[in-house]
C-alpha cells in the first residue's frame, strides 16, 4: 500500500512540475501600456450652495427642526431654538419664521404667536441655528397646569404663504417646557 501512495505522490510531483515549467516558458508576455499623465487643474467653485439632485422639485427648499422651546412663566416669554436647513440653489435674503402657540383648551380656536423676519441667515453655511424670542401678553396668560404647544412655519422671503407651509396640527407641534422661575429651582 505504501508503494501505491509513494508512486501517486511522485506522479503528481512530476505532472505539476511539467505544468509549471510549460506555463513559465510558453506563456505569452503581458504587453506593457504606457502610463497616461494628465494635467489636472483645480479651480475653486463659485457655486457654494448649488446641490445636484434629480428630485429638486419634490422637496422644499427650506426645512426646520425645533431643538428646544421653553416658556419662562415669570418673564412671560418663550425662547425657542430652531435649526434651519437650506436645500436649494443660492441663498435667500430673507427667511420668515411664523410661530404659533396654543394650549389644548384653545387649540385651533384662539391661538396666538409671533412673526419674525431673519436677514441673510444662510450667508455662512446651509445650516443655521436661530433663537426666536416670543413675548406673551397679559391677556394671553397661560395657567401653570396647562400644557403649551408651539408650531413653527418657516418660509423664504418676507411673507408667509400659508398654502405652501404645513397645517397646524397637534402631531407636528412641539411641546414647550415650562420654567416656573426661581420657585422651581431646587436649592440645597
Amino acid at each position: 500500500m505504501k508503494k501505491h501512495i509513494l508512486g501517486f505522490a511522485i506522479f503528481n510531483f512530476i505532472f505539476a512540475s511539467f505544468a509549471f515549467l510549460f506555463a513559465f516558458f510558453y506563456a505569452p508576455p503581458i504587453p506593457q501600456i504606457a502610463e497616461v499623465k494628465e494635467k489636472i487643474e483645480i479651480k475653486p467653485s463659485t457655486d457654494r450652495f448649488k446641490k445636484t439632485s434629480c428630485f429638486t422639485k419634490k422637496q422644499k427648499n427650506i426645512s426646520h427642526e425645533v431643538i428646544s422651546s421653553q416658556y419662562f412663566t415669570d418673564e412671560g416669554r418663550v425662547i425657542s431654538k430652531i435649526k434651519l436647513v437650506w436645500n436649494g440653489d443660492g441663498a435667500p435674503e430673507k427667511v420668515t419664521v411664523n410661530s404659533t402657540f396654543f394650549t389644548l383648551k384653545n387649540y385651533q380656536k384662539n391661538s396666538f404667536g409671533t412673526f419674525q423676519i431673519l436677514e441673510n441667515p444662510f450667508s455662512d453655511s446651509n445650516e443655521k441655528i436661530v433663537t426666536i424670542v416670543s413675548r406673551i401678553s397679559e391677556n394671553e396668560r397661560i395657567e401653570k397646569s396647562e400644557n403649551l404647544y408651539a408650531f413653527f412655519n418657516v418660509s423664504e422671503g418676507s411673507w408667509t404663504d400659508t398654502s405652501a407651509g404645513s397645517v397646524l396640527t397637534l402631531a407636528n407641534s412641539t411641546e414647550v417646557l415650562s420654567v416656573h422661575g426661581s420657585s422651581s429651582i431646587i436649592k440645597k
